[in-house]
């Protein structure tokens, strides 16, 4: 007997043949279905039928639609080339209590309400745990997740999840932005949606086999964790990359984001080191965009913080062994953050960063260009050091991060999350800024640092890129980090230390330290900022287009075959 959750026994009491599906490989979603047959969305029981979808929605569970809509159903769950479905909202209670398993085979149950959100949000289904505790209380736990009112959607995702992440609401939102209080605050704060998509490569069937790959569909999704294999080759050796991509309104009122091309070059670039194919532009694009699209509502008002889109790219498959797995995974999230003065917090304490002499981010010849996951994880435990240092001199801990050598500790390079610019005042004004050198390939390819070269002319600046050495840092009149999140901020002071015995401090060199303009920056710092702020909000007509890519939030991007 095919028994139902949440609907009546007499309603579904049908015998139907059973019969297990064949053999998955990795990765692959749906079994394989003979014709005319449809495999049970849970239950897997078979159901012959010679028709194909039902294309009208089924307004309620009744005898006389409850076959018809259990067959499009399984015709969703068994299609190879089915992206989504709707139905109406009471569908939910024929699914109620099976949203892990479907959320495990890759199918996203979403609520879609009039004139909401059109990727729709999570719908959590019931739960038979809950409910027995409850009445085992003596009482009914009142549930926080809504009842569906809208139209109910099932979406095909190319990976499996988990369970919903409950995101921040938008409304929670507003006084901070309002109050210019939304800060650089990732840990608690979560905008709805998600896009994924997968490139995949078929297991060969023989030695001399060797299938070609090709990118599945993509899903945008209420955000959720991420089932994966534990012995996933992300996790193992460290095949993951990001990128950070500031997304905002402008001053003509539409949405940009800032950069994108040269975000998915650096992307791309990142993935020839680690052995992944590389992302068409197309669909590198699209994942960004439909997120954004998704998200929205939680994007700031102008003048008031910025949407911050992360795209991650990770060798996702199942190999225990040094080299790559057949699947890649492209997953494209967002949070919301403040401006770019709102990642230091306005203090009357100078911004301190340490530079450790003879500690390496990154070596010659190596990753450091690219933002490669494992370029970050080998300062955590530096940071920690750093972060705890507390004493007369440092109260302020070394906020302003932890800045890095070469080597043989005698060149300046980057900080653990910023590239860096120094300056040297001019006495008419025509300052020159000093940028660290990318051509050993050991610091990120900065996209913030390249902009500022392309434009620092318009200000009269001159630009210097070349080798800084540790010595030299005295000689400057500012000092900056630069970067999407950190936009262009001050550091008042910078210590050379070792941390051979501890906490050991050389010398500490101070820039301007009462700071010459608001949030401390410096004549130079601040013009730089202030030009970068104009660029990005359209306003210097002649890197509009070259640097902006306006969101289009009414017309969805599509994918050629093979993108």
């Amino acid at each position: 007997m095919l028994k139902l959750h949440g609907v009546g026994e007499d309603v579904v009491d049908a015998e139907l043949p059973f019969e297990k599906s064949e053999k998955r490989e990795f990765g692959e979603r749906r079994p394989a279905i003979p014709d005319g047959e449809l495999v049970s969305c849970y239950r897997r029981h078979l159901v012959k039928t010679v028709d194909g979808l039902i294309a009208d929605p089924v307004d309620s569970l009744t005898a006389s639609t409850i076959k018809g809509l259990s067959v499009r159903i399984e015709r969703f769950l068994t299609s190879p080339v089915a992206l989504s479905a709707d139905f109406t909202a009471d569908v939910a209670k024929f699914l109620g209590y099976d949203v892990a398993e479907l959320l495990t085979s890759g199918v996203v149950p979403v609520i879609v309400e009039k004139d909401g959100n059109p990727y729709g949000k999570p719908w959590h289904g019931k739960s038979a745990l809950r409910e027995r505790l409850a009445r085992a209380q003596g009482h009914l736990l009142p549930d926080y997740r809504e009842e569906p009112n809208g139209r109910f959607r099932l979406v095909n995702s190319p990976i499996p999840l988990c369970r919903f992440v409950e995101p921040t609401k938008p409304g929670d939102l507003v006084e901070a932005w309002d109050e210019d209080e939304l800060g650089f605050q990732l840990d608690d704060r979560q905008a709805g949606h998600m896009t994924v998509t997968c490139f995949e490569v078929p297991k060969p069937e023989g030695k001399s086999d060797k299938p070609e790959g090709k990118w599945s569909n993509m899903a945008t999704v209420p955000v959720a964790e991420i089932g994966t294999h534990p012995n996933n080759q992300a996790w193992h050796y460290g095949a993951a990359l990001f990128e950070g991509i500031g997304v905002e309104y402008a001053d003509d009122g539409e949405v940009y984001a800032f950069r994108l091309v040269d975000h998915w070059r650096r992307m791309n670039n990142g993935a020839a080191k680690i052995g992944l194919p590389p992302i068409p532009l197309a669909r590198f694009s699209k994942a960004v965009m439909d997120t954004i699209r998704a998200n929205r509502a939680y994007i700031p008002p102008y003048g008031k913080g910025r949407l911050y889109g992360r795209p991650n790219y990770v060798d996702y498959g199942h190999h225990l062994k040094v080299g790559n797995s057949r699947t890649a995974l492209l997953c494209c999230t967002a949070v919301p953050i403040g401006t770019a003065d709102a990642y230091h917090p306005i203090t009357d304490k100078p911004i301190q960063a340490a530079l450790a002499r003879g500690l390496a981010r990154a070596v010659k010849g190596g990753s450091g260009d690219v933002k490669l996951a494992g370029n970050y994880a080998g300062n955590l435990g530096l940071l920690n050091i750093i972060r705890d240092f507390r004493d007369i001199q440092h109260p302020n801990g070394f906020k302003g991060g932890l800045l890095f050598s070469d080597p043989t500790g005698t060149e300046v390079r980057e900080s653990h999350a910023s590239g860096e610019v120094f300056v040297q005042y001019g006495s008419d004004g025509r300052h020159k800024l000093v940028i660290p050198s990318l051509k050993d390939g050991d610091i990120l390819d900065s996209v913030t640092s390249k902009t500022i070269i392309e434009v620092a002319a318009d200000l009269g600046y001159a630009v210097e890129v070349r080798h800084i050495s540790i010595d030299e840092i005295d000689q400057f009149d500012e000092a900056l980090g630069v970067g999407t999140a950190v936009g262009v901020s001050p550091i008042h002071e910078i210590s050379v230390i070792k941390l051979e015995h501890g906490v050991e401090i050389e010398k500490t060199v101070k820039y301007y330290e009462d700071g010459t303009t608001q949030f401390g920056r410096g004549e130079a710092g601040q013009a730089l900022f202030d030009y970068l702020c104009a660029i990005k909000a359209g306003k210097v007509a002649k890197y509009k287009e070259q640097y902006l890519t306006r969101v289009d939030f009414d017309e969805e991007l599509s994918l050629e075959e093979g993108a």
